[in-house]
């Protein structure tokens, strides 16, 4: 929808018609990418590659130019930003947290690398690597916009826009730097809904191989060896919400919230089960280790837990919802176990 609105945002910028073409074009942008995917991944890549390197150029480029426009008259007076929006502890601290729930989510999209491991040449070297980059690149580059933002913006201005980066791009370079800065945007979402659609039909791949019921379903295609079948059915269901959606980007936002408390709660159980493994076949060798064990993974465990309380208080029904939607899997795990437990169990004289 991010797609389908910027470029009807774009064509309205440029003079073009006044047809509401958003929700055609976020199905097309979907569309479009699950196929490319489905038949050649090496383009895929490539145009992954492009992209990310373009939107990392882009993003160099507004901080390049905040730093130039840089007025004479000294830093931001952090402390008076801080009075201005004088809080109490607590309440300052929830929603600090509140606020994290979602700029996390935007830092653990790189750990979808951990996804392509089966495709990944040496992946216990090089999972490592691309994760720690990653992250590394992500924060600068990050921490660079928010610099520029508040510098230019001030925190009061910032709080009341809702797409800093094109209000400055308005007050730098006029009508035209909002064009581009809406070309931008829209080739960001281009290259997070590509690289999405790359990791997540492989996600589901995995999840179902091994499946006894629909194991034979999810396989890779024989000549192109991508998982057609499941970038067919995550297309499918992307479709069917997006038309629920009717083209409203408010619904896609609260979906949103849905999905945000179980990452964390996934999350969280994931270290969880790290744990327990460790603890009951220490003696295994292992791909991966991890620093600081078992400090570090309580400390996250720690910052998960909280995270998802967060969600639940900003967003409770639908973080609640969402959970409870993930935690349907814990009977049907329990289902599909016994029913093989019992075709393995010898049967009686007939």
């Amino acid at each position: 929808l991010i797609v389908g609105n910027e470029c009807t945002k774009l064509a309205g910028q440029l003079g073009g018609g006044a047809y509401n073409l958003t929700l055609a074009l976020a199905l097309l942008s979907v569309i479009l990418p699950t196929i490319t995917n489905s038949f050649n991944i090496k383009t895929s890549k490539q145009s992954q590659d492009i992209i990310t390197l373009l939107k990392i150029a882009s993003i160099l480029f507004i901080i390049a130019v905040g730093l130039i426009k840089l007025s004479p008259s000294g830093p931001l007076d952090w402390a008076v930003a801080a009075h201005q929006g004088a809080k109490p502890l607590w309440e300052s601290i929830a929603g600090l947290w509140g606020a994290l729930v979602l700029t996390m989510w935007v830092y653990g999209g790189w750990s979808e690398a951990a996804y392509v491991a089966e495709e990944m040449p040496d992946p216990s070297k090089n999972i490592p690597k691309a994760l720690f980059i990653g992250v590394f690149l992500t924060a600068l580059l990050y921490f660079g916009m928010n610099f520029i933002y508040l510098k230019h913006l001030t925190p009061a201005g910032l709080a009341a826009t809702s797409n800093p980066a094109s209000d400055l791009m308005l007050r730098w370079f006029g009508v035209q730097g909002e064009v581009i800065m809406s070309l931008i945007i829209l080739l960001s979402a281009l290259g997070a809904i590509n690289g999405m659609i790359f990791t997540g039909g492989r996600l589901s791949y995995a999840v179902f191989k091994d499946s006894d019921y629909v194991g034979s379903f999810f396989q890779l295609h024989p000549k192109f060896r991508t998982p057609q079948r499941a970038l067919a059915v995550n297309l499918v269901i992307t479709a069917a919400l997006l038309a629920v959606s009717g083209g409203k980007t408010d619904f896609i936002e609260n979906l949103t919230f849905y999905t945000a408390g179980v990452f964390w709660y996934f999350i969280a159980l994931v270290i969880i089960g790290l744990m327990l493994l460790r603890r009951k076949f220490p003696a295994r060798s292992r791909l991966f280790t991890v620093p600081f064990y078992p400090f570090l993974p309580l400390l996250f465990l720690f910052i998960s837990a909280w995270l998802i309380g967060a969600s639940v208080q900003f967003k409770p029904f639908e973080t609640l919802a969402g959970i409870s939607i993930l935690l349907l899997g814990i009977p049907l795990y329990y289902m599909i176990n016994f029913r093989k437990t019992s075709e393995l169990e010898p049967r009686g004289r007939e």
